[in-house]
C-alpha cells in the first residue's frame, strides 16, 4: 500500500483537536470530566476548542480510507492480525498507566480491575479504564465487519465488495440517525420507553449505527479512487455526507458547540483527505517523509495518553505551577513526551513481538518499519 503523507498530517491535527477539547474541560482540583466551570484550568481554551470532539468523526472517516486500502491483497486473518498488532500494544501500555494512576489517586482496586481488563480486550460493554477506549471498540467492530465482508466474498473483487459493504453500512447508519434525530423532536414511545433515550445508548455506537456513515464515506472515497465512482456510490456519498453533517450538528446542539464552524471544519477535513488521496498527494524528501511518518505514528499514543494521564496529572502540576500558560505548556509537553517514549519503547517492542507471533516473520524493531 502506498503511503499517503497528507493523512499523517490530518490524523495528527485531528488528535490535537480532541486533546484541545478535553484539556479545555479539565480542572485543577478534582480529576473529573467535565470539571466544574469554576475549577476549569483554562476557561478561554474551553470556549476556543469546544468543537474539538469532531476530531473523532474525522478519525472514523480516515479509518474508512486506511482499512479499505490495507485489506487489499490480504486475507481476513492476516488483516485482523495486522490491526491487532497496530492497536493493542499502545493500548495495553496506556491501560496499565491509567490503572496505576487511578490506583495511586486512591480509587478502589475492585472498581478498576474490571474496567482495566475490559479495556485490554476492547470488550463491547464498558466502563473502561480510560474515557477514550470506547472509540477503539467502535474501530475494532468496524475491522471485524470488514474482515467478515472479505471472508464471505472470497473470489470476488475486493473493491466492489468494500463498496457494497460501505453502501449497506452507510444506509443503515443514515436510517438510524434520521430516526434518532426525529425522535428528539417528535416524541415516540414503545411501552414505557422513550425511543430518543433508547437510541442514545452506547450499544448503537458498538453496532456502528451512530458513526457508520463516517466509515462508509472513507470506504467509498477509497474504492472510487481505484475504479471510479459509480452513480450509485456518488449518490450514497452525498447522502452519507449530509447525514454525517446532521449528526455533527445535532451533537453541537447537545454540547453547545458552534454548529457552522464545527461542520465547516469537518467538511474541510474531508476535502483535505480526498485531496491527499487524489489530487494533492505529498511527495516529500527523505527527511521530510521521516518527520511526517513520525507525526502519523505519534498520533495514536498522543490520543491514547492525553485523557486519563492528563486529567490526573493536571491537579498535581497545578499545586506547583501557578502561571496558567506555563501549566498548559508543561502538561502538553508531558503528554507528548510520554507518547514519544511509548512509541520508541514498549509499543515498538510489543509490535515486533506481535509480528513474530502472528505474522511469523522476524522484524527488527525500527520506527521506520512500525506497523501501519
Amino acid at each position: 500500500m502506498k503511503h499517503f503523507y497528507g493523512l499523517d498530517i490530518l490524523r495528527f491535527f485531528a488528535a490535537i483537536m480532541v486533546v484541545g477539547y478535553h484539556l479545555g474541560e479539565f480542572g485543577t482540583g478534582v480529576p473529573v470530566f467535565p470539571a466544574d466551570p469554576a475549577d476549569l484550568a483554562w476557561p478561554w481554551l474551553s470556549s476556543v476548542t469546544n468543537w474539538g470532539w469532531v476530531g473523532v468523526q474525522i478519525f472514523f472517516v480516515i479509518s474508512g480510507f486506511v482499512i479499505a486500502a490495507s485489506v487489499a491483497g490480504s486475507t481476513p486473518a492476516k488483516f485482523l492480525a495486522r490491526r491487532a498488532i497496530r492497536v493493542f500494544p499502545a493500548l495495553w501500555v496506556y491501560s496499565v498507566i491509567a490503572l496505576l494512576i487511578r490506583l495511586a489517586s486512591g480509587e478502589q482496586a475492585a472498581d478498576l480491575f474490571g474496567a482495566f481488563f475490559r479495556s485490554l480486550v476492547l470488550f463491547p460493554k464498558g466502563p473502561y479504564i480510560d474515557g477514550i477506549v470506547w472509540t477503539l471498540v467502535v474501530e475494532a467492530v468496524f475491522y471485524g465487519l470488514v474482515a467478515i465482508l472479505v471472508a464471505f466474498g472470497a473470489g470476488r473483487s475486493k473493491s466492489r465488495l468494500l463498496e457494497r459493504g460501505a453502501l449497506w453500512l452507510g444506509a443503515a447508519s443514515a436510517v438510524f440517525l434520521f430516526v434518532s434525530i426525529l425522535s428528539k423532536h417528535v416524541p415516540i414511545t414503545i411501552g414505557d420507553s422513550d425511543i430518543s433515550a433508547l437510541l442514545r445508548r452506547y450499544f448503537f455506537s458498538v453496532l456502528l449505527l451512530r458513526h457508520g456513515v463516517f466509515f462508509a464515506i472513507g470506504m467509498l472515497v477509497w474504492t472510487g479512487r481505484g475504479e471510479g465512482f459509480s452513480r450509485q456510490s456518488m449518490q450514497a456519498l452525498t447522502v452519507f455526507t449530509v447525514m454525517g453533517a446532521v449528526q455533527i450538528g445535532q451533537t453541537c446542539l447537545e454540547s453547545g458547540s458552534p454548529i457552522v464552524l464545527t461542520i465547516i471544519i469537518w467538511l474541510g477535513a474531508l476535502i483535505l483527505a480526498y485531496g491527499s488521496l487524489h489530487r494533492w498527494r505529498l511527495t516529500p524528501g527523505p527527511r521530510q517523509a521521516l518527520v511526517l511518518r513520525e507525526m502519523g505514528l505519534l498520533t495514536y499514543p498522543i490520543y491514547l495518553g492525553h485523557f486519563t494521564f492528563g486529567l490526573y496529572l493536571l491537579p498535581m502540576l497545578a499545586q506547583y505551577i501557578e502561571n496558567r500558560g506555563i501549566l498548559l505548556a508543561t502538561l502538553m509537553a508531558s503528554i507528548f513526551g510520554l507518547a514519544w517514549l511509548v512509541l520508541r519503547g514498549p509499543e515498538r517492542v510489543l509490535q515486533a513481538l506481535g509480528k513474530k507471533l502472528l505474522l511469523r516473520k522476524p522484524v527488527a524493531v525500527s520506527v521506520n518499519r512500525a506497523v501501519r
